[in-house]
């Protein structure tokens, strides 16, 4: 993961930004928001510490639809995870979980014969 940083009221992303990338937010707040139709910006969600954005336009390869700001407050400090390195995790967490229903059911089937 590489860490990253915006300033106060700068864009992570933008509409139409296209990604490879995930962003977990380490501090700071991130706004979620779109432009209506008024010309003004609504925001939707505040995302805190801990939580992942842009994963819907990372997997399915789509164009961003919303804005990503930095609060006015406060700078965002942010890790980027990369899509390789995001699903080489995905699938050693698959692996394990096949390999420990695996386990659990040798085990079942142990007890039950004995």
């Amino acid at each position: 993961m590489k860490p990253g940083k915006v300033k106060a009221k700068n864009r992570l992303f933008n509409p139409d930004d296209t990604s490879n990338c995930l962003y977990l937010i380490n501090s700071g707040v991130l706004e979620i928001s779109t432009t209506m139709d008024n010309g003004l910006d609504f925001i939707m969600e505040r995302c805190i510490r801990g939580t992942v954005v842009n994963a819907h336009s990372m997997i399915y390869e789509d164009e961003c639809k919303v804005i990503g700001r930095a609060s006015a407050d406060e700078h965002l400090n942010f890790y980027v995870i990369d899509k390789m390195r995001f699903l080489s995790i995905v699938r050693k967490d698959h692996l394990m979980m096949i390999f420990l229903r695996k386990q659990v059911s040798n085990y079942l089937q142990l007890s039950k014969e004995c």
